[in-house]
C-alpha cells in the first residue's frame, strides 16, 4: 500500500480568468502582458519522439472516453491534444524546481532553479512560466504532483482528482507538455507537470 502522505496532486487553470488552487485569488488574464515576457534559455533535456508519444497516448487515451470529474460533473469525450515544447520546456523548469527545491506546488520556488522566477526576481507562477518559455496562450492550465513512480499512476491520481481530471478533459486546451524528475532523498522522489495550452491567434 502506498504512503498516501507522500502523494499529493495540485491543479490550476487560467482561462481568461486565473483561479488560484484555494479559489482565493483571481487575475484578470488579459491583464497579463505575455510580450513582455522574454522567452528564456531551456535545461529541459530533450525527449525522443517515443518520450512524446507515450506521454501523448497517456493524454489523449484518457480524453477519449467520457468521464466524471467529480464536483466539476460529467465531462464529455474530447478530441486529442498535440505536443507543443514550449509547454514541455515550462514543465521541466518547475519539475526541475521542485525537486531541486524539495517542494510541491504551482508557485516557484524563487531560487536559481526556479528560472522564471529568477529572471522576473520573483516567484514564478505557471502562466508566466509557459510566456517565458516561448508560448503565447489564450488558455493554460497545470497539473502537478509527487509520489507517482509511473505514468500510469500519476494519469490514474489525476484522473480521480476533480480538478486534475477537469484540466485533462478541458475542451479548452488543444495542445500539452509534460515532464517528469526524480531526485531521491526528497519528501517525494517523483515530481511530475503536465501544462496545457491554446495558443493564442
Amino acid at each position: 500500500m502506498k504512503n498516501i502522505s507522500k502523494i499529493v496532486l495540485i491543479s490550476s487553470v487560467s482561462i481568461f480568468l486565473l483561479v488560484g488552487c484555494g479559489g482565493s485569488s483571481v487575475v484578470d488574464y488579459n491583464s497579463i502582458s505575455q510580450d513582455d515576457i522574454a522567452p528564456a534559455p531551456s535545461n529541459a533535456p530533450k525527449l525522443t519522439d517515443a518520450e512524446k508519444n507515450a506521454y501523448l497516448k497517456a493524454i489523449n487515451d484518457a480524453r477519449a472516453t467520457a468521464r466524471d470529474c467529480g464536483e466539476y460533473g460529467h465531462m464529455d469525450a474530447v478530441p486529442p491534444l498535440k505536443w507543443n515544447d514550449s509547454l514541455y520546456k515550462a514543465a521541466y523548469e518547475h519539475t526541475y524546481d521542485m525537486a531541486e527545491q524539495n517542494y510541491l506546488g504551482h508557485t516557484g520556488s524563487g531560487e536559481s532553479t526556479d528560472k522564471t522566477g529568477a529572471d522576473l526576481n520573483k516567484k514564478s507562477l505557471f502562466y508566466e512560466r509557459i510566456a517565458h518559455n516561448g508560448y503565447k496562450s489564450q488558455a493554460s492550465g497545470e497539473n502537478v504532483a509527487g509520489g507517482y513512480s509511473t505514468t500510469a499512476d500519476v494519469m490514474k491520481g489525476w484522473l480521480e482528482s476533480p480538478g486534475h481530471c477537469r484540466n485533462i478533459m478541458s475542451p479548452d486546451f488543444t495542445e500539452v507538455g509534460m515532464a517528469y524528475v526524480k531526485k531521491s532523498g526528497t519528501q517525494y522522489t517523483y515530481y511530475w507537470t503536465q501544462d496545457f495550452g491554446t495558443p493564442r491567434q
